[in-house]
């Protein structure tokens, strides 16, 4: 049986286009999404300071 779980969105810079960093309150998951132009500018964020699994697409 599944139940309901809690998703929250943190908009860095407020943008809905910009950086989006997903978690589900109960889990230790975490997901950044990151447009091709903010690279240099989320490599400075803690985010992306920890290990993890890191996919780049085109």
């Amino acid at each position: 049986m599944t139940r309901p779980q809690t998703i929250q969105f943190f908009l860095s810079d407020g943008s809905p286009r910009s950086i989006k960093i997903a978690e589900i309150t109960n889990l230790v998951f975490k997901a950044v999404l990151v447009p091709r132009n903010k690279l240099e500018y989320i490599a400075t964020r803690d985010e992306l300071k920890n290990v993890g699994l890191y996919f780049l697409f085109e």
